[in-house]
């Protein structure tokens, strides 16, 4: 049976293809943070990173995540700033605290040395600004300011954000989209959109061409140089695998995403390759009230889906073992996470036909599942596991740039895709919340309500959100593979290491430290 499936599985190969696409989405974010890493007085002068997907605005409004994300911090500072370790640090925001254990009003003391590249200062009005216009804005990532109800200028340093229900990833979300600063005078009149003017160390140059390749030069005067690793930083959108692969062994670029089946040809030229686990790939089974598949409903099929999948030999083919093999969403280091949910569905077909059948579903039944189009080779993958328990798969193609809002519009039942994991609250916010993007259906039943509320409350504790990570598996809310372990490639002659950081898909903008000549 391994040995007959094994064609398709190596079919699937490329899926890390859609990586950074699929998490380029409101899946977000990822990847989290804003690393704040200081690199010395060493600067080199130009690095040419291959980007998977294009950035969909410039507005910090509409922001996007992963390499999305990353372009736009090189232009826009963030209020918050966290370390490699995943540690909030300051950044614009010097400190900020909750006023009162009710958590529902907090208050930032601002930097007052910060000017934005058109010259304007920053203060607590644009900190103001630029929140509210995230929130109004409405864009693919505003569940990050889930209940926020204003904000109020106390003085030119300090800044109160009133929440109705407390937040426990707020802090940590101003480290993200939420609190990306543009200058007041871009968000009022729209240029902010096609023409960026940020507080951050780089300024786009007018010679980036949209759709291609985006050129940032390091701002003079900016407050923290020592972040400047780069004095020009060129990113060059590069979809295809291969066409990455060509342009690194060729020196046209100098970082790129890359497949774990290329990194043995991409390590004969020189290049050096690093990886991490920061993403979770597979089904999203989020069609759980049965509107548009109704067998969905059934909590025994979901199951079955789970049962379904080989997932040691997807893990080992697919990615060469690049990961770790899960049936949860929340990962290592999150308080949410419990080591003996990887293995709650093993491998067993038997098992799962025996539920189809106690379903109702012994003969099977037909589903319509999208991939975003770089994603098409996990599909004959899921057709054939699915198809062994008489699940028939109808495969929908769908362009990257309209998979994320075909997905989160609730058009497909159960889409395969990949999600950037982060702390506890963050991955609610993305995956369970009736208002996260990975709930398109907005289920929700009065056990989930109450582990939510429970989790929220919980704020930090150590074990926050276990007995919801423990709801969502046992009702097979998602069918997830594995961690997926990311490998990027670099030049060791233009870059001397990325920095890692934690619950983070794509390098930071300041992950790059030069090389010595």
């Amino acid at each position: 049976m391994k040995a007959r499936r094994r064609g398709s599985v190596l079919a699937a190969l490329a899926l890390t293809t859609a990586l950074l696409t699929a998490c380029g989405s409101s899946a977000g974010s990822t990847g989290t943070g804003n690393t704040q890493v200081p690199g010395g007085d060493l600067k080199g002068e130009n690095i040419r990173i291959a980007m998977i997907n294009d950035i969909p605005s410039w507005d910090p409004g509409q922001a996007g995540t992963a390499n999305q994300l990353e372009l736009a911090r090189g232009i826009y500072d963030t209020l918050i700033g966290v370390d490699t370790e995943g540690k909030l640090v300051p950044a614009l925001a010097t400190e900020w605290r909750y006023t009162d254990d009710s958590r529902k009003v907090l208050e930032l003391k601002l930097r007052d040395d910060v000017t934005f590249s058109d010259g304007a200062k920053f203060n607590a009005e644009a900190a103001k600004a630029n929140l509210d216009h995230f929130r109004e804005s409405n864009g693919p990532q505003v569940n990050q300011v889930d209940g926020v109800t204003g904000t109020e200028v106390v003085d030119e340093k300090t800044i109160r954000i009133k929440l109705d229900t407390p937040n426990p990833a707020l802090e940590i979300n101003l480290s993200q989209a939420a609190g990306l600063q543009a200058s007041p005078a871009s968000l009022k009149d729209g240029s902010a959109e096609t023409k960026p003017v940020g507080s951050g160390p780089y300024t786009l140059d007018p010679g980036s061409v949209r759709g291609n390749q985006y050129i940032l030069k390091a701002r003079e005067g900016y407050w923290k140089p020592e972040l400047q690793h780069w004095k020009m930083m060129t990113f060059r959108l590069l979809s295809d695998p291969a066409a990455r692969l060509n342009a690194l062994t060729a020196k046209q670029v100098d970082v790129a995403n890359i497949q774990p089946p290329q990194i043995a040809q991409a390590e004969k030229t020189g290049t050096k390759v690093t990886d991490w686990t920061s993403s979770v790939q597979g089904m999203l089974l989020l069609d759980r009230e049965g509107k548009v598949a109704p067998e969905l409903k059934d909590v025994r099929v979901r199951q079955a889906i789970n049962y379904a999948f080989d997932r040691e030999l997807m893990l080992k083919e697919a990615v060469l073992g690049r990961g770790e093999v899960t049936s949860q969403m929340f990962a290592p280091g999150s308080s949410a996470y419990v080591e003996e949910l990887d293995h709650a569905y093993p491998h067993d077909v038997a098992k799962a036909k025996q539920l189809m059948a106690d379903a109702g579903y012994a003969n099977g039944f037909k589903v319509k599942i999208a991939f975003a189009k770089p994603s098409e080779f996990a599909a004959p993958f899921i057709v054939q596991e699915l198809g062994e328990i008489g699940i028939t798969v109808e495969r929908v193609s769908i362009p990257p740039q309209d998979f994320q809002s075909s997905i989160s519009g609730g058009q497909y039942a159960m889409p395969w895709s990949v999600i950037s994991q982060g702390p506890t609250w963050t991955m609610v916010q993305r995956v369970v919340s009736p208002e996260a993007p990975y709930n398109a259906f907005k289920t929700q039943t009065p056990e989930l309500n109450k582990l939510l509320e429970e989790t929220r409350n919980a704020g930090d504790a150590e074990n926050a959100g276990q007995e919801l990570n423990r709801y969502l598996v046992d009702n097979a809310w998602f069918a997830p593979w594995y961690r997926v372990g990311q490998p990027l490639a670099y030049n060791p002659q233009v870059v001397s290491s990325v920095l890692k950081q934690a619950f983070q898909n794509a390098p930071s903008i300041y992950s790059y430290l030069p090389a010595k000549k």
